[in-house]
C-alpha cells in the first residue's frame, strides 16, 4: 500500500468518524440499479451497505399505518424520478422502536459525478414529539380544530430555520370581506364559515401539509415538499373552488360566493429564513387583495418586488403598502398608521392612500376631482372601472355648494340615495341616475397652495347607507389628503 492509498483510507476513516457525530442516517441511491446504500446506521433497524430499494419500501410499509403510506410513495417517486431536491415528512418513526420520536424527515438531492453518472444522496432525520408536527405535540384552535397560532408558527420556523427542509411552502389564507359576513349574517354564521373553511383546507391538503389559524379570519398552511408550481397551483385552485361551492351566495354582494385571498412563498427558493419567507407570503396576500381579492398570488421574483424591496415597503410604508395588518384592523388604527407614515415615515403617495382607504373602509369608489377646470385627479376602489365612463359633466353635477342642505357639522355632504333628492333637484337627480350613481359623500378640500378640490365617496348601481360611525374617519382622511398639492394627487 503506497502513501496515496493510505491518505485515501485516512480520509475515509475521518469522514466516517465525522458522520458518527450526527444522530442521522445517510444514504445514496442509484436509480439505474434501484439500489440504496446506507451509512451511519448505528442502532437503527437499517444495516449499513446496499439493499434493493423495493425491499426497503416493503419493510417501511409494514412499519407505518396505511393512512401514512402516501408519504412513503412520495419518497419512492422522488428517488425513482430523480428529482433534483426533495423533502418528505413521514408521520412515523422509520428507524427505531422509540415513541419519543414521532416523525421522520427525509431530504435528498441529485449529485453528478465527473463521469456523468447521477445518484441521489440524502439523510434521514428523526423529529422528537416536542418538535415534530405530530398531533399530540401541538395545541389546536378550539373553534376550527386546526393548529393554533403559536404552534403553527413554531412548526414553520422549526422546519425552515432549524431543519432547513427544502421545498417548504407557506400560504397565508384570508377570507374575503369576513367582517361583512359577521355583520350581515351574524357571528354564529361567521363561526360556521370559519369551521367550514378550516375543514376544506384540512381535506384538500391532507398529508401534503399542516393547517393552522393565525387570526380571526386568517389561516396559515405549511406545504411539505412542494417542488412544482403547478402542484401548488392545483392545491390552491381546489381550495378556492370548494369554498365557493360551500357558500355560493354569501359574499359581499349577496349573489356572489364567499372567496379567499391567498399569498404563498417557498423556502429556500424565495427566502433564506422563516421571517423573510413570511414577509414575502404576506406581501403576496396583500397583492391578491389589492388586485380585487378572490385569487391567489404565488411569489415570483421576476414579476414581483424583491424581498429587499418588500422589506423596505414594510419598514418605510413606501409604494402601495401604507397600512399593514389584518382586515379587521380598527378604523382608528388605519388612520393612525396613515398619518404616522405621512408625518414620520417615507411619505406615501396620494394614490396609495386612496387605494388603502378604499380597501380598508370597503368604499366602492373614491374619487378626487376639481370642478374648475373639470378634471379627475385620482380614483380607487372596487368600482374603479367606472372611471372610464365618467363624463366631465359629473364634476359640475357634484358641486358641493349644490348639496349644502345635506351638510353635517363635520363638513361632509351626504346622500344615501339620489332618489331622495328634493323635487327642485329633478334635473340633477335624472342626470345622476342616468350614470347609475346612487349614493355619494362629498368633502370640500383645499390643497396647501389654496386650490380647491373635492374628495368624493361614490356607489354606482347600488344604494349604500353610509356608516355614520366612520364619518369622523372620512373627515380625517380628507384632512390628510389636503396636505398634498393638486399636482401630487393627480
Amino acid at each position: 500500500m503506497d502513501g496515496k492509498d493510505r491518505d485515501i483510507i485516512s480520509l475515509l476513516e475521518s469522514r466516517e468518524a465525522m458522520l458518527r457525530l450526527f444522530d442521522e442516517v445517510f444514504f445514496e441511491y442509484d436509480a439505474d440499479r434501484d439500489v440504496i446504500c446506507f451509512f451511519n446506521t448505528g442502532s437503527s433497524f437499517l444495516n449499513e451497505g446496499e439493499v434493493l430499494f423495493s425491499k426497503l419500501l416493503a419493510r417501511f410499509s409494514d412499519q407505518i399505518d396505511p393512512e401514512d403510506r402516501p408519504a412513503l410513495d412520495e419518497f419512492a417517486s422522488a428517488l425513482r424520478e430523480r428529482k433534483n431536491a426533495f423533502t418528505v415528512v413521514v408521520p412515523a418513526n422509520l428507524l427505531y422502536d422509540e415513541e419519543s420520536f414521532a416523525t421522520t424527515l427525509i431530504r435528498g438531492e441529485i449529485k453528478r459525478f465527473q463521469s456523468g453518472k447521477k445518484v441521489t444522496v440524502g439523510r434521514i432525520h428523526l423529529m422528537r414529539m416536542s418538535d415534530s408536527r405530530n398531533t399530540q405535540s401541538l395545541s389546536y384552535d378550539p373553534l376550527t380544530e386546526v393548529v393554533g397560532k403559536k404552534d403553527i408558527s413554531r412548526l414553520a420556523r422549526h422546519l425552515i430555520d432549524e431543519l432547513h427542509a427544502g421545498n417548504t411552502t407557506i400560504a397565508i389564507v384570508d377570507i374575503d370581506y369576513f367582517k361583512h359576513v359577521n355583520d350581515f349574517y351574524g357571528h354564529m354564521f361567521g363561526d360556521q364559515v370559519l369551521k367550514t373553511v378550516a375543514g376544506i383546507l384540512k381535506h384538500e391538503i391532507a398529508e401534503g401539509g399542516t393547517v393552522g389559524r393565525i387570526g380571526g379570519d386568517e389561516f396559515f398552511v405549511i406545504f411539505h415538499n412542494i417542488s412544482e408550481r403547478n402542484n401548488l397551483r392545483d392545491y390552491l385552485h381546489r381550495i378556492r373552488t370548494a369554498v365557493a361551492k360551500a357558500f355560493p351566495d354569501k359574499g359581499p354582494q349577496g349573489d356572489k360566493p364567499i372567496s379567499l385571498s391567498i399569498g404563498t412563498a417557498t423556502f429556500p427558493l424565495h427566502a433564506p429564513d422563516y421571517e423573510t419567507l413570511f414577509m414575502i407570503a404576506d406581501y403576496c396576500l396583500y397583492l391578491a387583495k389589492e388586485k380585487g381579492r378572490n385569487r391567489f398570488i404565488m411569489y415570483n421574483p421576476e414579476k414581483h418586488a424583491s424581498f429587499e424591496e418588500i422589506r423596505k415597503m414594510k419598514e418605510e410604508g413606501s409604494g402601495s403598502m401604507v397600512v399593514t395588518g389584518r382586515d379587521d384592523l380598527p378604523p382608528g388604527d388605519v388612520l393612525t398608521q396613515m398619518w404616522f407614515m405621512y408625518l414620520y415615515g417615507e411619505r406615501p403617495s396620494a394614490g396609495a392612500l386612496l387605494r388603502n382607504f378604499a380597501e380598508r373602509f370597503h368604499i366602492p369608489f373614491i374619487m378626487a376631482y376639481r370642478i374648475s377646470p373639470a378634471k379627475m385627479l385620482a380614483c380607487a376602489g372596487k368600482q374603479e372601472e367606472e372611471a372610464q365612463k365618467i363624463p366631465d359633466s359629473l364634476f359640475e353635477l357634484l358641486k358641493p355648494e349644490v348639496y349644502e342642505f345635506r351638510s353635517r357639522n363635520n363638513g361632509l355632504l351626504i346622500c344615501n340615495n339620489v332618489n331622495t333628492l328634493p323635487k327642485e333637484m329633478i334635473r340633477e337627480k335624472e342626470k345622476l341616475l342616468s350614470l347609475e350613481l346612487i349614493s355619494f359623500i362629498l368633502i370640500p378640500c383645499t390643497d396647501p397652495e389654496g386650490k380647491d378640490f373635492v374628495l368624493s365617496f361614490l356607489s354606482f348601481h347600488k344604494n349604500l347607507v353610509w356608516n355614520e360611525s366612520h364619518f369622523i374617519y372620512y373627515r380625517l382622511f380628507a384632512d390628510l389628503l389636503s396636505r398634498y398639492k393638486i399636482e401630487e394627487i393627480s
